[in-house]
């Protein structure tokens, strides 16, 4: 899998920094994998709740009330 933002190395920090010793290439790209998906969800909505205000600029406020709302799904 080839992401230009987020690495299959920079997954493994993020477990390992978790307390384990190893983490496997697997485990590192599953992790990348869901991480990208949600990451665009949450763009997706944000633009959208720019755009529905009129903004063409993405604001704090735009990916807080994403994490508002998704908080609300649960």
């Amino acid at each position: 899998m080839k992401n230009k933002i987020l690495s299959i190395s920079s997954m493994k920090r993020l477990l390992k920094r978790e307390g384990v010793k190893m983490v496997s290439k697997k485990a590192s790209e599953k992790m990348l994998k869901i991480i990208d998906e949600y990451a665009k969800h949450i763009s997706k909505k944000a633009v959208r709740n720019a755009f529905y205000f009129g903004r063409k600029t993405i604001k704090e406020e735009d990916i807080e009330d994403v994490k508002l709302f998704m908080n609300k799904e649960k």
